[in-house]
């Protein structure tokens, strides 16, 4: 599993090679924070996509995730975010044939309810991986 600390959160990233399979067959994100007893030192932060057609193959074979803050010297036009995952299974196809995810914060009249960031899932349902379903749409 491939565990980054940024912002208040921590992005946890899963996939086949940990025997995940979402319902794309792509990956999982966990995201935890101030509610969950987790604090990291980075503040917000800016999330970079890359893969196969940049040359970039992650452990996963699927995509990497680089998060940088204010301590990186990066600040978020967007502050806080949200973060919308879509795929095949919405008829969106991305560059890297994979997934889009799409940020969205306060510049965009977006506010999430944690008040740090929100991942609205169109096509899978943490709460459903440990019972082995697929879920239709989550929200953590």
């Amino acid at each position: 599993m491939n565990i980054v600390a940024a912002g208040r959160i921590i992005i946890a990233l899963r996939g086949p090679s940990d025997g995940v399979q979402s319902s794309l067959g792509l990956l999982v994100i966990t995201l935890r924070g101030p509610s969950d007893g987790v604090q990291s030192p980075l503040g917000l932060l800016v999330i970079t996509l890359r893969g196969p057609s940049d040359g970039v193959q992650s452990s996963l074979g699927l995509l990497v995730t680089t998060l940088r803050g204010p301590s990186d010297g990066v600040q978020s036009s967007l502050g806080l975010l949200v973060i919308t995952l879509r795929g095949p299974s919405d008829g969106v196809q991305s560059s890297l044939g994979l997934l889009v995810i799409t940020l969205r914060g306060p510049s965009d009249g977006v506010q999430s309810p944690l008040g740090l960031i929100t991942i609205a899932f169109s096509h899978i349902d943490l709460a459903d991986f440990k019972s082995g379903k697929s879920g239709h749409s989550g929200r953590v």
